[in-house]
């Protein structure tokens, strides 16, 4: 899938830090980062939200199954 093109279209985009909060108030954001970046915070906004995140770069993007985030394990986007 190439973002820009076809189905898919990023609505939102980001560049994450280390232990950054992913905010979005759309349904799909493509993530950028400058190295490998872990996060468990993330914001949609309201209860019940989608958001689907998609990794734009060559980098390895990290959701952690830490705090409030309820997860089967990490999850490595990249």
């Amino acid at each position: 899938v190439t973002l820009g093109q076809g189905f898919f279209t990023a609505r939102g985009t980001q560049t994450l830090t280390m232990n950054g909060m992913i905010t979005n108030t759309y349904a799909l954001l493509q993530l950028s980062a400058a190295g490998t970046v872990n996060t468990s915070q993330i914001y949609t906004g309201t209860a019940g939200q989608r958001l689907t995140l998609i990794n734009g770069v060559n980098q390895s993007i990290v959701i952690t199954d830490t705090g409030w985030l309820k997860l089967s394990g990490n999850i490595t986007l990249g």
